[in-house]
C-alpha cells in the first residue's frame, strides 16, 4: 500500500520558499504566496494571508 504524500506545514512551506528573503518585489512575494498555498493546499485568500503574516513575523530578521 502506498502512502499519502505529506504536505508541508504552513510555516515549513514559507520557509522553504520564503525563508531567508529579506525583500522582494511585489509580484515576487504575490507568486510566492500563490506557491505557498498550493503546497499546502490552500487558498490565497485574506485568512491565508493572515496566517502568512503571522508568520514572517515571527522569522528572525537576517540583520539581527
Amino acid at each position: 500500500m502506498m502512502e499519502a504524500k505529506q504536505r508541508p506545514t504552513l510555516r515549513m512551506a514559507y520557509i522553504i520558499v520564503l525563508g531567508g528573503v529579506a525583500a522582494c518585489s511585489k509580484k515576487q512575494y504575490e507568486n510566492s504566496l500563490q506557491l505557498i498555498a498550493r503546497m499546502v493546499n490552500r487558498d490565497c485568500d485574506s485568512v491565508f494571508r493572515a496566517e502568512v503574516s503571522v508568520i514572517a513575523k515571527s522569522m528572525p530578521c537576517p540583520i539581527d
